[in-house]
């Protein structure tokens, strides 16, 4: 395919070219050329890229070299190194808390001491914070599984017709007969008919319940998405390739910096006239009731921020939680400051396209 353009792995091509549908159904398919540069060189002739490497996962293509062709052949030699990672975790991480044993000893903490007006914002939402996730880990017990063998969305009559398949193979091996062989291509073909309509019934379902449950969405899309690699390197302003988090933090940062303007020096900024309140403002109060009735509506779907409070831990033992919660609030009002950790949030980089080694391409 001459006539095709690459670029940062998808190819264009007219819709009257005959390698238009090809282009099409690597796109439909989500898979990635790796390629760039031209692979066939003859006297007289203009440079072409005919030698193509197709991937659904480019992030396993860690480095591609050109290197000079093997005797006579106006092909050049391609070498590439594929990251190929065996490892497999065949166990579960499951957790199983007593939240009733949590609210049991919250109710027993006598949060006068920890809370008083005399304490700073800080401290008291470290008290806070200690008291609760010290008794949610002590009533939580982690303990590992295996994971499903087959799907789980499998009914029963597909698995009868595996194992029908599978004897089916067995006997035509030991006898070479063509009438178990003919059954057992007819239930080949049965199951990848009913296995591709569960699927897709499966999908579905997923889709249609994406705004009730997203987190169910993501996590499918996640699992089943190929290229999952971390950012466990990136390329400085310098060229050079760093893996050291920090580093790659402070290109994340730098790059993200360039998308903000700061106030040129030259430039002197208006006063603004004094204004008189002739209404003030009454003072606003946070009830428990309050801060019950928010807990009680959080999305337990939603995940933990840097402070490790799950929702779901909030919920639970929202009632036994909202006095505290509602002086914490309270105070925090009357003396104009808030704990660091409300300040504080995870930023996760979201990649787009391109060369994921790019600040530029998140």
């Amino acid at each position: 395919m001459p006539e095709v353009r690459w670029f940062e792995g998808i190819g264009y091509s007219p819709p009257n070219n005959p390698s238009y549908t090809t282009i099409q159904t690597l796109a439909d398919n989500f898979l990635t050329q790796i390629i760039m540069q031209p692979t066939r060189f003859r006297h007289s002739q203009q440079p072409s890229l005919l030698d193509l490497l197709i991937t659904n996962d480019p992030e396993r293509i860690t480095s591609t070299c050109y290197l000079p062709a093997i005797g006579a052949s106006d092909h050049i030699c391609i070498m590439n190194d594929i990251n190929i990672n065996h490892s497999r975790d065949d166990k579960l991480k499951r957790t199983f808390t007593n939240y009733a044993l949590i609210r049991e000893e919250l109710a027993n903490i006598n949060w006068d001491e920890g809370l008083s007006d005399e304490t700073d914002i800080e401290s008291s939402w470290n008290c806070f914070k200690s008291n609760l996730l010290g008794a949610c880990r002590k009533r939580t017990k982690v303990y590992w599984s295996d994971k499903p063998k087959t799907l789980p969305y499998l009914p029963r009559n597909i698995k009868k017709i595996i194992r029908k398949k599978n004897r089916a193979w067995n006997k035509y091996l030991k006898c070479k007969c063509d009438n178990h062989h003919n059954k057992f291509a007819m239930l080949q073909n049965k199951l990848r008919n009913m296995t591709r309509k569960v699927i897709q019934d499966h999908e579905e379902s997923i889709a249609n319940e994406s705004k009730k449950n997203p987190k169910k969405f993501w996590r499918y899309v996640t699992a089943n998405n190929p290229s999952r690699r971390r950012t466990n390197r990136l390329k400085k302003s310098d060229g050079s390739s760093t893996t050291d988090p920090k580093e790659i933090a402070d290109c994340m940062n730098a790059r993200f910096c360039t998308n903000f303007t700061s106030k040129p020096p030259d430039i002197t900024l208006p006063t603004i006239p004094p204004v008189t309140v002739h209404n003030p403002m009454s003072p606003v109060i946070i009830t428990q009731e309050d801060v019950f009735k928010i807990l009680r509506s959080l999305n337990s779907n939603k995940a933990a921020g840097p402070d490790n409070l799950h929702p779901w831990l909030l919920i639970e033992s929202a009632a036994h939680i909202s006095l505290p919660l509602s002086r914490i609030f309270n105070m925090s009002l009357a003396k104009k400051s808030v704990p660091n950790d409300w300040r504080t949030a995870n930023i996760i980089p979201t990649f787009k396209k391109g060369d994921k080694d790019n600040p530029g391409n998140y």
